[in-house]
């Protein structure tokens, strides 16, 4: 077969990559040699408008034959005759699989997405459907969304929307990958993964979106979070840097962040010696304070 040819003057895609990996450079570097060879970026342009052309005239000619031949109501199978010379005749005119280019991949496994595209270098490339790639594309575990589309003559380009790892949800004493909407996604190993927020509870991750969208509206407060558990499927449990616990309610619960925020602002409450902080109720603020703190209580109350 021959090899996959790298043509990075006709990438329009800065992250785009060739999915077989026999890629060779343009034999010459010399613009005029490379012109006379076929090498050149130009020749490969006309080339392909040149097979375009020929097969469009190829292809008006059988398309008419076969619509002659319905309307003379010829036996169907001499129609499907035809419908084959069409085949045959866009083949021979270089209709066929030459590259195909993927972009925005990232983690997908390369062997992976060979396998789900399915596709041959020197296949039919009309007979090459992108809906069926697509679909199969986007099964693989870190494929959020694809696009599937055949660049005649002979490409196929395939665009990939990965997942974006969101947090760790910790869950029967493991540590799993997920996304914004739940998917648990193949751990990398990579370190940005160590620094992503835990997330407790059996449907933490279809909820902790929303949480985290909460958190955003205090951005200075939310970098100490280190933990959420999602309590009785209905309310979030925070726990922060400094071990402090903090109890969210089930309603309203981004007014109650926000009176949080206030609270260390002007009173710089979780400096304090406290464990944990309720704010489940709106009318008043319940604080568990710290060993210490009970220590230093009972001996003023003592004096």
């Amino acid at each position: 077969m021959t090899p996959l040819r790298h043509e990075p003057l006709l990438n329009p895609y800065p992250d785009i990559e060739p999915v077989w990996d026999n890629v060779r450079p343009l034999s010459s570097d010399h613009p005029v040699l490379a012109l006379l060879t076929g090498q050149h970026p130009a020749s490969r342009v006309v080339d392909r408008w040149a097979r375009i052309a020929g097969f469009a005239i190829a292809l008006s000619v059988v398309t008419a034959s076969a619509v002659f031949a319905a309307r003379i109501d010829l036996p169907s199978r001499f129609v499907d005759q035809l419908a084959d010379v069409g085949s045959v005749t866009a083949y021979e005119a270089g209709f066929r699989v030459g590259e195909v280019l993927v972009s925005g991949r990232t983690h997908t496994e390369m062997d992976a997405l060979r396998l789900a595209v399915a596709v041959d270098r020197g296949d039919p490339i009309l007979e090459v459907d992108p809906e069926v790639i697509r679909r199969r594309v986007e099964t693989l575990p870190w494929v959020r969304r694809a696009e599937v589309e055949r660049q005649l003559p002979d490409v196929i380009r395939i665009r990939l929307e990965e997942r974006v790892p969101f947090a760790l949800w910790q869950r029967n004493q493991r540590m799993a990958v997920v996304d914004e909407e739940g998917v648990i996604l193949p751990a990398t190993g990579a370190e940005s993964e160590e620094r992503l927020p835990i997330i407790v509870g059996a449907t933490a991750p279809q909820n902790a979106p929303a949480l985290f969208a909460i958190l955003a509206t205090e951005p200075e407060l939310s970098k100490r979070v280190r933990a959420a558990t999602w309590v009785d499927d209905r309310r979030w449990t925070l726990r922060l840097d400094n071990g402090v616990d903090v109890h969210l309610p089930a309603d309203r619960p981004q007014a109650a962040w926000a009176r949080l925020a206030r609270l260390d602002r002007e009173q710089q409450i979780l400096a304090r010696d406290i464990v944990a902080i309720d704010l489940r109720l709106d009318d008043r603020l319940i604080v568990e304070l710290g060993d210490d703190a009970i220590a230093q209580r009972g001996a003023g109350q003592d004096a």
